[in-house]
């Protein structure tokens, strides 16, 4: 749905260290090979991101603000932790560009909407299992495909049209409506 295509993995990290000045000469090869990429991506989701970044985070939003919010209903709980989750993240966008490097200032309200339309599926998958492990588990494994999927798009500059930009809003909306007919609703307290 845009003038992106995808490349090899391995090419396109080698293409743009090349473009930065980067000598790749010393460089075992298989370190910029697809299959080693990846398999970095998956450790690093496993054994550093999921444990360490997206659970630490997960520990507020769907530890802490979910015990705090619940009572309030699913869908009020989804919507102001997601606000503030994409607030919580505005320092890193505004001052070192997180994820938006080009446009700083509109990367922080793309973030917070982006925060808000994800969040109502963690809330889901926290509450279904029980556990705020399982919403770092999502989390993390969210964070290394968007990830692996920048990094496989030919020319990832900002808004990157097509999956991992305005699709990827449009797929996260198709995912909260697939939430919203999957959410039970509380079940009633019982008559007295």
């Amino acid at each position: 749905m845009s003038g992106h295509h995808y490349v090899d993995i391995g090419a396109g990290v080698r293409a743009v260290a090349e473009a930065q000045g980067q000598d790749l000469s010393k460089a075992p090869a298989f370190a910029t090979s697809t299959w080693f990429i990846v398999c970095m991506a998956v450790v690093f989701g496993a054994l550093i991101n999921m444990p360490i970044l997206t659970l630490t985070e997960e520990l507020g939003w769907r530890g802490y603000l979910y015990g705090l919010w619940r009572p309030s209903g699913f869908w009020r709980t989804s919507i102001a932790t997601g606000a503030v989750w994409g607030v919580w993240h505005a320092p890193a966008i505004y001052f070192y560009g997180l994820n938006y490097p080009d446009d700083r200032m509109l990367g922080i309200g793309l973030f917070v909407a982006f925060c808000v339309l994800l969040t109502p599926i963690i809330t889901m998958v926290r509450e279904r299992s029980g556990s705020v492990w399982a919403a770092g588990l999502f989390h993390g494994t969210f964070n290394a495909l968007g990830g692996l999927t920048i990094a496989a798009i030919a020319s990832p500059t900002f808004p990157w049209n097509g999956i991992v930009g305005i699709g990827g809003f449009v797929a996260l909306a198709v995912g909260v409506l697939i939430t919203l007919v999957v959410q039970r609703p509380a079940a009633a307290p019982a008559a007295a």
